[in-house]
């Protein structure tokens, strides 16, 4: 299992809060960054030989007074919703493609807070 959030700390609680501790990759990654993303993906590759299943579970709430909302806050939250998924997906597509799995075995899955899922196949 690999973990990815953007400090350490973050990733060091998540871990701790896990059952069975071993086996774990932890690596703190922005995954609005694309390069950062490869680069994740390439110590999930390197550790596990490929990425089985995505979950894509990163989010930002920001509340307040349309007033008080800057156009860097909605970018920001677009760029966690949006870009952060499609560049997760863009980086664990080929790897789940080179081990052979057809269109019916690549599982990914979006979760947001405050939102049902959504599960997917490519």
């Amino acid at each position: 299992m690999a973990l990815l959030a953007r400090d350490r700390e973050e990733l060091d609680r998540a871990h701790q809060q896990l059952p069975e501790r071993r086996n774990i990759l932890t690596i703190p990654c922005d995954i609005t960054d694309k390069k950062q993303v490869e680069e994740a993906f390439q110590q999930v590759e390197s550790r596990f030989g490929a990425a089985n299943l995505l979950i894509n579970n990163a989010g930002l709430i920001m509340l307040g007074p349309m007033d008080s909302m800057t156009g860097e806050d909605y970018r920001n939250s677009l760029e966690v919703s949006f870009w952060g998924p499609f560049y997760m997906t863009q980086a664990a597509l080929p790897m789940m493609r080179a081990q052979g799995h057809g269109p019916d075995r690549q599982y990914f899955i979006n979760r947001r807070k405050n939102q049902r899922s959504t599960s997917f196949f490519l």
